[in-house]
């Protein structure tokens, strides 16, 4: 059985779409792992599903983000402008230095607050 790098398919990424301790009106995804272009389909696919929701408020949890590439970076770009058209804020959770780095080298960390 082959690796799924290898034969192109979508390396999964665990996310979770329920988060504890989370107000009405707010929906919020946890997502662990590498977020590169082989798995950004899946945080973009569970990013769609928490809007369809149409919640005030949209927690992304990054904690368990051990990688973000640029193309990590550009489905929360899209997440937020989304997000942005239903009224929502987009917050980020758990955002490690790491992730953080890559943030600001795109010039983007300021586009998410907090929490």
């Amino acid at each position: 059985m082959s690796h799924p790098a290898e034969t192109g398919a979508p390396i999964p990424i665990p996310v979770t779409e329920q988060l504890p301790d989370l107000k009405v009106g707010t929906s919020a995804i946890a997502v662990t792992g590498v977020i590169d272009k082989c798995t950004v389909g899946i945080l973009e696919k569970h990013v769609a599903r928490a809007l369809g929701r149409q919640p005030r408020v949209l927690v992304i949890d990054l904690t368990g983000v051990r990688f973000l590439s640029a193309a990590g970076v550009w489905a929360l770009i899209q997440a937020r402008a989304i997000a942005y058209e239903q009224s929502c804020e987009v917050y980020l959770r758990g955002v490690r230095p790491n992730v953080h780095m890559v943030l600001r080298a795109q010039g983007v960390d300021g586009l998410f607050p907090r929490i």
